[in-house]
């Protein structure tokens, strides 16, 4: 019990986690790493899954994809629109210590997981990956519309667009980077 209770809260911890990228950018109240996981959960969950692939390992996938970050916290390894191999390299295996850190609390499958999205392991992780890359570019255009004018977050469209091979997301993201304020409305409590 009591390590399940410090995985719990080691876990929870994501929902105070916020999004570099976002905070970098100067976007006022960024998402956290439990928003977007959520974001990304919930688009391998509702869209098309493409065939062959298992649509209830790409939802579990995407919901743990960044259960690390509870301890190593949103470490971005792409600089100015390229990746750094070395803080990439160096991300992964700060995050297989924390996966291995919190399987010791948690049990489960919950490490194979972690591990099969960190290596792109199965096309499952693939396609999440991709998706991940869709959820930022949609949040992208979600905060454009609610800070219109206060930030350009054009770049992390771009870099969307640079990493998705699928066709289905290309047309999708396309559809919502050039619709109007009308589409992904920001209502803000």
């Amino acid at each position: 019990m009591d390590k399940l209770i410090e995985a719990l809260g080691l876990i929870y911890q994501l929902k105070a986690v916020r999004r570099t990228g976002w905070v970098r950018s100067g976007v006022p109240d960024p998402e956290s790493v439990a928003d977007h996981s959520f974001g990304v959960a919930f688009l391998a969950a509702v869209l098309p899954c493409p065939p062959g692939l298992d649509r209830d390992r790409a939802t579990r996938l995407a919901l743990f994809h960044d259960f690390a970050e509870s301890l190593i916290g949103d470490i971005i390894s792409e600089i100015n629109g390229r990746e750094d191999v070395a803080i990439r390299r160096e991300k992964e295996v700060m995050e297989r210590e924390a996966v291995g850190r919190i399987q010791s609390m948690l049990g489960g499958d919950y490490e194979e997981l972690a591990l099969e999205y960190i290596d792109q392991s199965s096309a499952e992780a693939r396609y999440v990956k991709q998706l991940d890359k869709l959820d930022m570019a949609l949040q992208a255009k979600w905060y454009g519309n609610i800070h219109t004018g206060e930030v350009d977050l054009s770049e992390f469209v771009r870099s969307a667009e640079r990493r998705i091979d699928s066709q289905f997301l290309l047309d999708l993201l396309s559809k919502f980077r050039g619709a109007g304020d009308h589409d992904l409305e920001a209502s803000v409590p």
